[in-house]
């Protein structure tokens, strides 16, 4: 049996592209698409075509996607050492976009490998949507994480009040530069909202 394309799977369903790029620069939803999008993510071998895969899957209606990028993040990180913006990278970011908070588990357990590196930052940015309290407390624990430092910062001062500055300001005193540059900023709404809530 000939193996058919990606893009003869994709026209079978009627979504008809020239390749899976042209689903990143589309703004509508093409729900046809997601179980052809995940059979190939799941079965390609390119690293380009497993890239733009995660792309088009990023998205908030396309939870259903989440288990198997969950199963193709290792897959597909370049290690501690890599910098982001890769084909790791743009997984965990897909699943940033689309997971669901009974998805979360997982999503933690990624977020919490060291050996996964900065392929987790958009992971660990999105935490702060996560409504369970082991969300926070990794967070925490990620801000002495300097892979990832900025991320955690910028996601747990989503979360932060005024308790929480000591946290901020040890990141400012010893931080990676991105995880001081996100401090500041937590900092500064952080003591306006202190001095505000004095005045009151």
């Amino acid at each position: 049996m000939t193996k058919t394309t990606l893009r003869e799977d994709l026209a079978s369903v009627g979504v008809k592209v020239g390749s899976v790029w042209d689903l990143v620069q589309r703004r509508d939803r093409y729900d046809a698409a997601l179980p052809v999008l995940i059979q190939h993510l799941e079965t390609s071998n390119d690293r380009s075509e497993v890239e733009g895969i995660a792309r088009a899957l990023t998205a908030r209606w396309a939870s259903s996607a989440v288990p198997a990028l969950v199963r193709q993040f290792p897959r597909w990180v370049d290690g501690p050492e890599s910098k982001p913006r890769h084909t790791g990278w743009a997984i965990g970011n897909a699943i940033n976009q689309a997971w669901r908070e009974d998805q979360l588990d997982d999503v933690l357990a990624l977020a919490a490998e060291p050996a996964y590196g900065s392929d987790r930052a958009m992971i660990v940015d999105g935490l702060w949507r996560a409504k369970r309290p082991e969300a926070r407390e990794l967070l925490e624990a990620l801000l002495d994480d300097d892979s990832v430092q900025q991320w955690a910062v910028y996601a747990l001062g989503r979360l932060a009040t005024p308790a929480d500055i000591t946290l901020f300001e040890r990141v400012l005193a010893e931080g990676t530069p991105g995880g001081q540059r996100e401090a500041r900023k937590v900092l500064k709404k952080l003591h306006i909202r202190k001095e505000n809530e004095q005045v009151l």
